[in-house]
């Protein structure tokens, strides 16, 4: 009986860990969908806090690292995404100094239409 419910929770365990995988797959494309699509040369971008959040500016490190991006800069939206930023070598300015946002992008768990 113990080994049936071990193996029961073995399978429950497997299963969760499978849908960590594709939900983070899930956000992982979200995010470089969304620097891909709308972050353009010399954009000032707002960037929200998160996951998929981290998905996008690990994304624009990338393009902005290649030269496939130029002179983008970051408002962030909370301490954690500033660290990022500055992990990531992005560079970080304030609405005090960059009070237009050309885009701003942030995590979403729903959409209705």
């Amino acid at each position: 009986n113990s080994v049936a419910l071990q193996a029961t929770n073995d399978a429950e365990l497997a299963a969760k860990r499978a849908a960590k995988r594709m939900t983070d797959e899930v956000k992982k494309a979200a995010g470089y969908h969304a620097c891909d699509t709308m972050v353009r040369n010399g954009m000032v971008v707002g960037v929200g806090t998160g996951e998929t959040c981290e998905f996008v500016l690990e994304r624009l490190s990338h393009r902005l690292s290649t030269g496939e991006l130029e002179g983008v800069c970051v408002v962030p939206t909370s301490e954690q995404t500033k660290s990022f930023l500055c992990r990531l070598k992005i560079p970080s300015v304030s609405l005090d100094t960059h009070a237009c946002i050309d885009v701003a992008i942030g995590s979403a768990d729903a959409v209705d239409r």
